[in-house]
């Protein structure tokens, strides 16, 4: 009878430590570290954004180098993302919601197993001096009784960031190079690949093809303030050609903004998604007016290949004009779906 006492109590005291627990233990959880890596902003971009590298200098690729790796879309691009799947890691996913070049990354991670959960993951990137500070962050929900798990990973999860970054310093320092952009005179290569599903805002028109400048600024500001007033987050701005009459010197387009998530958007705009399919795709450094040799490049590519291209053809801005003023580092990503 002793003995049932003396285990009763254990219990309740057991129970209300657990108790005092689940309600003092916080439902989310934020970290953020910063590292400074003595590496121009454009070697250090690509080791974030190109999935490739990211595994390169992952602290769980370290913890379990042998689980199943994948990437899926075009990499280095909103929507692309890495997967993974181990005895150790269990299964998940980390997906590219937006990139800001040079500036900021976020990205949604999402685990499957051993248990379910999503969280938001960011990075921010100045340059000053040929120094760049990295900073990585994390916002997890724990709902209860979770958050108790939450509470005791908070701090393991901060030594991975801290490692994390330390491997990318170490990565990048040891590279010592910058990758050099293609200058606009020089061809690039039309590469294959994979694109998810991608959901835009756009206002289409006919328009002469002496006026696409003037079409996109007037479209895009007017998209971007939408999306804004909606709350929802912007990608890059795009053009989505849908016919070209090079005779008649007109095109139908669609000045576009690509979107993290989908939404309804107002009058005057219209919301367009693009299923996921296969392309055949250009990364195109210059000046915009010499962006029909990247056109050609993948028209040329697909001839040989014997293959055939569906509308619409993609244009992507990826560089900002008003932060980088040498034409010869804008990046255009142009691409075409492909049978």
């Amino acid at each position: 009878m002793k003995a049932l006492t003396v285990l009763a109590w254990f219990t309740g005291i057991i129970l209300v430590v657990f108790v005092i627990l689940l309600m003092a233990a916080p439902t989310k959880v934020h970290i953020e570290k910063s590292q400074t890596i003595n590496a121009p902003v454009q070697v250090v971009w690509d080791y974030i954004t190109r999935f490739e590298k990211f595994n390169q200098w992952s602290t769980w690729r370290k913890i379990e180098p042998e689980a199943q790796y994948r990437i899926e879309g075009v990499d280095g691009t909103v929507g692309a993302a890495t997967s993974w799947k181990g005895k150790k890691l269990g299964e998940g996913r980390l997906e590219h919601l937006s990139l800001k070049p040079f500036t900021e990354v976020r990205q949604r991670l999402q685990f499957f197993e051993p248990f379910e959960g999503t969280s938001d993951v960011y990075y921010l990137v100045r340059e000053a001096a040929g120094v760049t500070t990295v900073t990585w962050g994390i916002d997890a929900a724990y709902p209860r009784p979770q958050n108790i798990m939450g509470m005791f990973m908070k701090r393991s999860l901060e030594n991975d960031f801290s490692q994390g970054l330390l491997n990318l310093k170490n990565a990048v320092e040891a590279e010592k190079t910058v990758p050099q952009l293609p200058a606009a005179a020089t061809s690039p290569a039309a590469k294959e690949g994979e694109r998810p599903e991608m959901a835009y805002w756009t206002v289409r028109s006919e328009v002469s093809t002496k006026d696409i400048s003037g079409f996109y600024a007037a479209s895009l500001p007017r998209i971007f303030k939408a999306v804004n007033e909606a709350r929802l987050s912007p990608g890059v701005p795009a053009g989505l050609y849908y016919s070209w009459d090079e005779k008649a010197g007109k095109t139908d387009m669609a000045a576009a903004v690509t979107l993290e998530a989908k939404g309804t958007p107002p009058a005057g705009i219209t919301a367009v998604t693009l299923p996921a399919g296969k392309i055949v795709y250009v990364d195109f450094y210059g000046p915009y007016e010499r962006t029909a040799e990247a056109h050609a490049l993948i028209e040329k590519y697909l001839r040989e290949k014997g293959r055939t291209s569906k509308w619409p053809v993609l244009e992507e801005y990826i560089t900002d004009p008003a932060t980088e003023k040498d034409s010869t580092k804008w990046l255009t990503r142009v691409v075409y779906y492909a049978d």
